[in-house]
């Protein structure tokens, strides 16, 4: 299984599906900025042929997107995520079905909430200490 890197900065989205300019699964290099006016990247799975689809953010990678909208969504599978760099939107995170993994140097914030799962159960691994005193 080859991966494709984004290597350099993507200012419009990424959107996953058959045929499209990335394939399954994609890294966004350290460094490297992917940013959507409603969605940083999009898996459109229904037609793409993925069973699910991997998505790696190194570490100094961005995924993200504007205003009231989504940095990673899907439109229907699963989607396995491995963070170490930063991902945020107004919702950081929405799946239906899948895992995300993030690890030490990562980061997944929103505005209305980081990670949800929709209509599927989803695994979340934090990978790092969480510092906050108990109550």
């Amino acid at each position: 299984m080859s991966t494709d890197t984004i290597t350099s900065n993507v200012t419009t989205g990424v959107t996953l599906a058959s045929g499209g300019a990335y394939g399954d699964p994609v890294t966004i290099a350290a460094g490297i900025t992917v940013s959507g006016g409603t969605l940083g990247i999009l898996v459109s799975a229904a037609g793409a042929g993925y069973i699910q689809a991997w998505i790696t953010n190194d570490a100094g990678g961005t995924i993200a997107a504007t205003g009231h909208c989504i940095g990673i969504g899907d439109g229907s599978g699963p989607i396995i995520i491995d963070n170490a760099g930063y991902i945020g939107s107004y919702k950081g995170v929405v799946l239906t079905g899948g895992s995300v993994t993030n690890e030490a140097t990562g980061t997944i914030a929103g505005g209305g909430f980081g990670i949800t799962g929709y209509r599927a159960a989803a695994t979340i691994t934090q990978c790092r200490h969480d510092r906050r005193q108990p109550q």
